[in-house]
């Protein structure tokens, strides 16, 4: 937004998919008060909804908001647009055309920036007009540091993952051990201020730590939220975008509990073709779908072509 301010207007579309409960309503509230807030920007150039409301209150959609928006407020349309203005779109995935609405809004104006949020299943729905278009910035759960910055205020010291990496690729360079050994002893300093040892505090973020929402509920609590956000990602993420079978339905749910209960390390396509009775062409499918939402993560063999074509990846 500050490039967009300061006259760059290449990335005016920016795409937040994610996983429900990662955060990504709170960023964009974050982000409507930095502008009003920070940058100055006048409330009337500031336009924020959310796609549910609006589908479920009035049965409308995004591009209708949109003209509404520049023709009542602004007095004017897209191509005759004199000031920049901002339209942060939360849940746009609840209307099938938000793809196109964005798109028709990025071409008439160049006075337009556009966030628009949503479920992981807008990675399945970004066309290749609008991909061409938008930058996407995927949100994923959180990680070891954020939730410690979340929960207990805790930073890391300044140049911790530089380090990190420093010493695991290349260990014998007497910058990193130095650099890597410094950061490690103020780190320790630091962790002895989280009441609890850090081992559970790992253990916990492993476990259930990924959302924000879990920071202050209890376990049982949370993992019936947990459970409740990949069964609605199974209903609604999968299958509004994909049609299966009641029977693929069942194997998609099995899926999820194998690889979630079996014992840490990979498992591949053909193993799980074999240990669920499916096709691999239907387990490949599946999976490459779980994927895109963002449920599970595949791992790819190393090394040439042949290599990445020919073994099944993990």
């Amino acid at each position: 937004m500050n490039d967009f301010l300061a006259g760059n207007t290449e990335n005016r579309l920016i795409v937040l998919p994610g996983l429900i409960g990662v955060g990504k309503t709170t960023v964009i509230f974050q982000i409507y008060e930095y502008l009003l807030s920070q940058k100055k920007i006048e409330q009337d150039r500031i336009l924020y909804f959310s796609t549910d409301e609006l589908k479920a209150y009035l049965d409308g959609r995004i591009a209708d908001v949109i003209n509404i928006f520049i023709q009542e407020v602004h007095r004017t349309s897209l191509v005759n647009l004199d000031r920049e203005v901002f339209i942060l779109i939360d849940e746009a995935h609840f209307d099938k055309e938000w793809a196109q609405a964005a798109k028709i809004a990025f071409d008439q104006s160049k006075k337009v920036f556009l966030i628009v949020t949503g479920s992981s299943a807008l990675n399945l729905e970004l066309s290749v007009d609008v991909a061409r278009r938008a930058k996407r910035e995927v949100m994923f759960p959180m990680n070891f540091s954020e939730y410690l910055l979340l929960k207990h205020d805790f930073y890391p010291p300044r140049g911790m993952a530089e380090s990190m990496r420093g010493l695991i690729f290349s260990p014998t360079k007497n910058l990193n051990l130095a650099h890597g050994t410094s950061t490690t002893n103020e780190l320790m300093r630091k962790l002895i201020t989280v009441d609890r040892p850090v081992e559970k505090e790992w253990e916990d973020c492993l476990c259930f730590g990924g959302f924000p929402f879990t920071l202050r509920m209890n376990q049982i609590d949370t993992h019936e939220r947990i459970s409740s956000v990949v069964g609605r990602v199974i209903e609604k993420d999968i299958f509004a975008l994909q049609s299966f079978s009641t029977e693929t339905r069942n194997t998609i749910s099995r899926i999820i509990t194998l690889l979630a209960l079996q014992k840490p390390g990979g498992t591949s396509d053909a193993k799980l073709a074999v240990r669920l009775n499916r096709s691999p062409t239907m387990i490949r499918n599946i999976l490459d779908v779980l994927e895109k939402t963002q449920l599970v993560f595949s791992v790819k063999p190393y090394g040439g072509a042949g290599k990445v074509v020919k073994k099944p990846w993990k």
